[in-house]
């Protein structure tokens, strides 16, 4: 057997360069699993905000269905009065009607 020799100075180089080039990648992996996360996490934060928006609008509609729903009863009631005053106004003629039959009644005697 011969002697054993040290590791010359180009093999400890190329050791420490692999060993860093590991360390590197082991980094790497890290920041790009980092990125991904992050990633993911935009993604979602646009869906939410997609849904938020979709939420304003079916808040919007809901409430233009309620302005015409408020419209259309406003609309009835005055119906209701507009026909209340019909109504009078036939009773009205009624009582004309039998106030002009009790003079005649009254003149004919």
């Amino acid at each position: 057997m011969g002697p054993v020799s040290a590791p010359s100075t180009v093999q400890q180089a190329s050791f420490v360069s692999a060993s860093l080039l590991e360390v590197a990648a082991a980094h790497l992996a890290t920041m790009f699993a980092a990125v991904e996360r992050a990633a993911a996490a935009v993604v979602v934060a646009v869906e939410r905000a997609a849904a938020a928006v979709e939420l304003v609008v079916a808040v919007e509609r809901a409430a233009a269905a309620v302005v015409v729903a408020v419209e259309r009863a406003a609309a009835a009631v005055e119906l209701v009065v507009a026909v209340e005053r019909a109504a009078a106004a036939v009773e009205l003629v009624v009582a004309v009607e039998c106030v002009v039959d009790a003079l005649a009644a009254v003149v004919g005697e």
